[in-house]
Order: C-alpha cells, then structure tokens, then sequence
C-alpha cells in the first residue's frame, strides 16, 4: 500500500504519495489528496515538509519552497475539493534524503 499522511489533517482528508518514476539522480512524486468528508472546500492549501527540491508541479500550484516547508495550492481552473473527489498533484524533484516521503501534512 501507498504511503498514507502523517500530521494534522481535517477528518475525512487523506493523502497518499508514492514515486512514479526514478531517473537516478531525480524522480517523478505523486500525491492524491481525497475528501472523504461530507464538507466542500472552496480555495484550499495543503503544507507539508519534504527534504527534496521540488523542479516542478502540475495538478495543483506550488506557492512555496522554502527548506524542507511546502506549500501547494487549489489550481486556479479548480477551487473547489467536493466531498468524494480527489486531487492528484505530480511533481518532478531532485534527491534529498531517497525520495523520502511528505511529512507533517497540513489542510486549510
């Protein structure tokens, strides 16, 4: 099974990651944040720590890097997480600690 979240999220928030690709000396991330709650989000963001660089995101907006602190955003074309969707975020990033995975997950 996928590596689930570790931190604060809301109840009925989850996040799954995993490494889609491994190129040597870099890789291709995924993480599916799902609403299994009743509530909608409109405008979300989702923090979390991660000791890779991230190169690139599509699915969402990177808003910031800053050390290991990451923080991603709704895309603009879609604000809102409805109860029973999911987002799937994809990222290309440079080795830090083996492709490690996100930590510390936060939702608002």
């Amino acid at each position: 099974p996928a590596p689930t979240a570790s931190g604060s999220l809301p109840s009925g928030i989850t996040c799954e990651y995993k490494v889609v690709s491994d190129w040597g000396s870099s890789f291709q991330g995924q993480i599916v944040l799902k609403n299994n709650s009743s509530k909608t989000y409109n405008g979300w963001t989702l923090q979390f720590d991660y000791n890779s660089t991230i190169n690139s995101l599509w699915g969402a907006e990177l808003s910031s890097q800053s050390g290991t602190k990451v923080i991603v955003k709704n895309p603009s074309w879609d604000t809102t997480l409805a109860p029973g969707s999911s987002v799937t975020i994809n990222f290309t990033a440079t080795l830090g600690s083996d492709k490690n995975t996100p930590v510390n997950y936060s939702f608002s």
